[in-house]
């Protein structure tokens, strides 16, 4: 059964394969691609050896390789909180 903890129900899917076409879609094209979503305070999960927002692409073979780190002067990475006293909105966003 869907729906009962997506975002869209069960048109979820459908929802997120069409995003992601428009931002692989500007990506190809050389445009700047902007990733807006709900997400935790970074602060809060300890990434020892790892990054925290990471760019790959699909190569020949069906392998994602990593483009762009958090590390990456390319990539910008943006926590914030819509409003003070509301703890269950917060966005990331990548740019």
């Amino acid at each position: 059964m869907h729906g009962a903890s997506t975002l869209y129900g069960p048109h979820t899917p459908a929802a997120y394969t069409q995003e992601f076409k428009k931002l692989a879609t500007a990506l190809v094209n050389g445009l700047t691609v902007n990733a807006t979503f709900w997400s935790g305070c970074s602060r809060n999960y300890l990434m020892t050896e790892g990054s925290f927002a990471v760019v790959e692409t699909l190569r020949e073979g069906g392998k994602w390789v990593p483009v762009y780190e958090d590390d990456d002067f390319s990539l910008k990475f943006k926590w914030s909180r819509p409003a003070k006293l509301r703890l269950s909105g917060r966005y990331r966003n990548l740019r």
